[in-house]
């Protein structure tokens, strides 16, 4: 999934919900003006594709906002004097909170491969629809905080992937969700399943990716991941594992306890060290009866040090080896200025 589609999804609505925005939308537009009737349930069904019942919880959204009014079974658009004395009206009515992490210069992330470009992304793309939207840092807000945003009625939600990555992520998303604010997660993974997700689907990504490696000839194909892997390696590897079993291949995993140290200084002396970890864990391999062809690497981040390492093999990258399957970042990685692959 590129960054463009990154950007298009982030923001999309649940049915219900985009039945609200287009409506919305046409209100503001001047197509459905104050006090007129809003179309009845059926035509809306049949004009925007959707089901009836959609329609009504859409509806019902613009009623607890003062948007629309009902009356005897009909609604209408409320006159502005309806709205403005409408109680439940707040400033974050059509605002959505976008809630990631502490970041400096967010825009400067939009067109990399990074987190933080999918926050940038939505923020935006909101923008230029016109939809407010207030960008918070989610690490500097309590639970207090939280919720006197939350009673203020906001039009929705997203909450980014390094949030929910964190200790107090799934808190977040149900103190949001028990505000009955339309709430999207930039994340999945295990007991999230009543959430709206918007995420790439990194399972059949990698599924693809290990059919597209079988059907150019390459057999032995080492999917190459941390034994602590997040949500999205696993993911992908169950993509390889799934390929890989298709074609009736035995299926080469990482070293049940691979994991690199991190650094916080990236220089000659942490990359040798990082590349000589990853030939410890790559020997096995290189050594044994089933030397791999491709190595799924999981990050840009690695494929300077798997590179080394597979020349300490005696393994050109690129023509005895392809390292494969990583994101798209490399001009900004560190490690790369000890590698000359790229």
């Amino acid at each position: 999934m590129n960054l463009e589609t990154v950007k298009e999804q982030i923001i999309s609505y649940s049915p219900r919900e985009q039945v609200a925005f287009t409506v919305n939308n046409w209100i503001s537009q001047g197509e459905l003006s104050p006090g007129s009737s809003v179309p009845p349930e059926e035509e809306l069904s049949r004009q925007l594709k959707v089901a009836r019942g959609t329609i009504r919880s859409g509806l019902e959204l613009l009623e607890q906002k003062g948007i629309i009014v009902k009356r005897k079974r009909r609604r209408y658009v409320a006159e502005k004097k309806e709205v403005s004395r409408n109680d439940s009206s707040t400033p974050l009515q059509d605002t959505v909170l976008l809630l990631g992490t502490t970041t400096n210069d967010l825009m400067n992330y939009k067109d990399t491969g990074f987190l933080q470009a999918v926050q940038a992304g939505a923020l935006d793309a909101l923008s230029k629809q016109s939809i407010h939207a207030l960008n918070l840092h989610a690490d500097k807000l309590d639970k207090t905080n939280i919720r006197a945003l939350l009673q203020l009625k906001p039009f929705g939600a997203v909450i980014f992937q390094e949030v929910m990555m964190s200790a107090a992520g799934r808190e977040l998303a149900r103190q949001v969700k028990s505000y009955n604010v339309p709430l999207v997660l930039d994340y999945d993974d295990y007991g999230l399943e009543d959430y709206d997700t918007v995420v790439c689907d990194h399972r059949q990504s990698n599924y693809d990716l290990t059919n597209l490696l079988i059907d150019k000839g390459y057999k032995d194909i080492l999917c190459f991941y941390p034994s602590n892997s997040s949500y999205w390696l696993r993911e992908k590897t169950a993509g390889y594992t799934r390929a890989m079993k298709e074609h009736n291949l035995e299926a080469m995993k990482s070293p049940d306890k691979y994991k690199l140290k991190d650094f916080n200084k990236a220089n000659k002396e942490n990359f040798d060290i990082k590349v000589r970890m990853t030939a410890g864990h790559l020997v096995e391999y290189f050594t044994g009866e089933r030397p791999p062809q491709v190595i799924m690497a999981s990050s840009d981040l690695d494929v300077p040090v798997i590179n080394a390492a597979c020349r300490l093999f005696g393994k050109n990258p690129g023509d005895d080896i392809l390292i494969t399957g990583y994101d798209n970042k490399m001009k900004y990685n560190p490690w790369s200025e000890f590698d000359n692959t790229f």
